[in-house]
Parts: structure tokens; sequence; C-alpha cells
């Protein structure tokens, strides 16, 4: 049983947990599912600029909760 990949991964959830569902849903599709932003934004229904920004500031706010650079 590796204890600290645990601990990492609670982290991890409770820092993703605390994303707006939109932020969420952008960075699950962009980092997990592999689309492109601006794929993202044509299945969102929503600018391309508008998913560049809220995917720039769910990974700031992940790199503050997780204690990383920003």
């Amino acid at each position: 049983m590796d204890v600290g990949k645990d601990v990492r991964r609670s982290r991890g959830s409770r820092a993703v947990a605390k994303l707006s569902e939109t932020e969420r849903e952008i960075i699950s599709l962009y980092l997990f599912g592999g689309l492109k932003q601006t794929d993202i934004a044509r299945i969102m229904g929503m600018p391309y600029i508008k998913v560049r920004s809220l995917y720039g500031y769910a990974l700031k706010k992940l790199r503050k909760e997780l204690g990383g650079n920003e």
C-alpha cells in the first residue's frame, strides 16, 4: 500500500472538487480527453476565448490549492 500516493490522490481530488463544474469539465476534456480548446469550445457551445480563460483560471486554482508555483 502506497500511503503517499493515496494522500496525493486525495489532495488532488479535493482540489478538483473546488473548481466550478464548467472548469472541471474543461480540465477533464483537455487533459484526459485529449481535446483541443477549440474543440471544447464547440462542444460546450461557448467562445474559444472563454474556454481558454477558464482553463487558465482552473490551472491557477489547482496550483494554488496543491501548493505549486503560480
